[in-house]
């Protein structure tokens, strides 16, 4: 994932920043809602309906992580 971020910068397409730093942004939401699943859930925990939080988190990092293109 870090390989694709940076070439993804290169090409003007994704913000600067660390590419490591982006792909823990990226991911720990969604490790958390599966842990959420596995482990608080089965305790009584409302149920994680993970492909719900898969797409408001996309839409929304892509919104702060996306450049415009240059005209």
């Amino acid at each position: 994932m870090v390989g694709l971020i940076e070439r993804a910068q290169q090409r003007g397409e994704v913000c600067a920043g660390d590419p490591r730093f982006h792909a823990f942004s990226l991911m720990g939401p969604m490790l958390m809602g599966l842990m959420y699943r596995e482990v608080l859930q089965p305790a009584g925990g409302a149920p994680v309906d993970i492909e719900a939080l898969a797409r408001q988190h996309s839409e929304t990092i892509l919104q702060g992580l996306l450049m415009e293109p240059s005209k």
